[in-house]
C-alpha cells in the first residue's frame, strides 16, 4: 500500500514538474519493496530451507564487508548524487515519436522471451525419488548432495532422516536439524 502511495506521489509530482521529490519517492518504493520482501520471507533467507542465521557468513567476513561498506558506501552516493545534479533539467516532456516507441515496444518482447524459461526446462528429476524418501523417515540414510566445496559434492552418512517436503530434506547431523535442498541432492539412499 505504501508503494502504491508512493507512485501516486511521483507520478503527480512529475506531472507539475518537479524534480527533486521523485528522486527521493522512487528511492522510498526501493525501499517499500525491500522491506515487504523482507517481512514476507522472514526468518527464511531461502524459503523453508535456510534461515537468515544459517546463512550467515563468519564474523571475520562480516566485518570485511562492513569496512568495505563503510569506504564505497559514501563514494557510490555521492557519484550519484553528482551525476543527478549535472543532468537535472535535461529530460524533455515533449512525447515519443511513433518509431521512438516501435523500438521500445520490440525491445520490451526482446528481454520477454529471452528471460522466458523454454517450457519443462525447469524440472528437477532428483524431485521423482521424494515419495520413496517419505518412507525412510526416522531411518538412517547417506546423502550425496552438490554444495560450495572444493570437492564439488559432499556425503552425509548415517544421518538419521527427519523429514522430507517437495522443497528440502532434513537430517540430523550432530544432533541438529540440517536442511538439504532437493535440488542439490544427488543421491539418497538407506545406510548399510
Amino acid at each position: 500500500m505504501a508503494s502504491l502511495v508512493l507512485f501516486i506521489m511521483i507520478w503527480r509530482d512529475l506531472h507539475a514538474g518537479k524534480e527533486g521529490r521523485p528522486f527521493f519517492l522512487s528511492i522510498g518504493v526501493f525501499l517499500t519493496a525491500y522491506l515487504g520482501l523482507g517481512i514476507s520471507l522472514w526468518p527464511w533467507l531461502v524459503p523453508f530451507a535456510f534461515t537468515f542465521r544459517q546463512a550467515a557468513a563468519a564474523p571475520p567476513s562480516q566485518s570485511l564487508l562492513l569496512i568495505g561498506t563503510v569506504i564505497l558506501l559514501p563514494v557510490v552516493l555521492t557519484y550519484t548524487g553528482y551525476s543527478y545534479y549535472i543532468f537535472r533539467g535535461k529530460a524533455s516532456m515533449k512525447p515519443a515519436t511513433e518509431s521512438q516507441r516501435q523500438w521500445v515496444w520490440f525491445l520490451v518482447l526482446i528481454f520477454t522471451l529471452l528471460a522466458t524459461p523454454i517450457a519443462g526446462a525447469d524440472k528437477d528429476e532428483s524431485n521423482a525419488s521424494t515419495e520413496e524418501w517419505r518412507e525412510w523417515v526416522g531411518k538412517k540414510v547417506d546423502v550425496d548432495y552438490r554444495a560450495c566445496e572444493p570437492a564439488g559434492c559432499v556425503l552425509v552418512r548415517g544421518a538419521p532422516l527427519k523429514e522430507v517436503t517437495d522443497e528440502a530434506i532434513v537430517v540430523v547431523v550432530n544432533g541438529s536439524p540440517f536442511f538439504i535442498p532437493v535440488y542439490m541432492i544427488q543421491s539418497v539412499c538407506l545406510s548399510k
